[in-house]
C-alpha cells in the first residue's frame, strides 16, 4: 500500500534543505545503495550521507516523518533505514524494481516494507526527487 503524506516540512524547512543539497551536498552513484536486482536499472544520484550536513538533514526529515499524525497511524515500525535524498539529471531514471525486503547488516537489519510517498517533494533546482 502506497500512502502519500502531505506537508511533512513546513515552506521554510523545505526551502532551506533544498538550498542545502543543492548547494552543499556531494552527490554519488545511486547504484552503490541498490541491491542486486534494483542496481541493474538504477540510474540516479544519491546525497552521499557520510557528510555531516546531509546526516543532519536526514535526521530532520526522519523524525518529521515519525512525528507526522498519518504516519503514525498507518505504519508502525519498530525501525526505520535512514532517508535517502536522490537527484535525477537529465536522461536518469529508475527503472521498474521490486525492493529488497531487508536493507542493512544482518544484525541491524530492517524490513522494507512499508512504501512512502511525501507531496513535499525534496526537489532541487536540477530537477530531484
Amino acid at each position: 500500500m502506497i500512502i502519500c503524506i502531505a506537508d511533512v516540512l513546513d515552506a521554510d524547512t523545505l526551502t532551506a534543505l533544498q538550498h542545502e543539497l543543492s548547494s552543499d551536498a556531494l552527490f554519488v552513484d545511486g547504484r552503490k545503495t541498490a541491491g542486486w536486482h534494483a542496481r541493474e536499472v538504477k540510474r540516479n544520484e544519491q546525497a552521499d550521507g557520510s557528510q555531516s550536513g546531509v546526516r543532519d538533514w536526514r535526521d530532520k526529515v526522519g523524525e518529521a516523518i515519525r512525528r507526522h499524525p498519518l504516519f503514525q497511524m498507518a505504519a508502525r515500525p519498530a525501525r526505520m533505514t535512514p532517508v535517502r535524498f536522490s537527484r535525477y539529471q537529465q536522461g536518469m531514471h529508475y527503472g521498474n524494481h521490486v525492493d529488497d525486503p531487508v536493507m542493512g547488516a544482518i544484525i541491524h537489519c530492517v524490513r522494507t516494507c512499508h512504501s512512502r510517498c511525501f507531496s513535499s517533494r525534496l526537489m532541487t533546482t536540477t530537477g530531484a526527487s
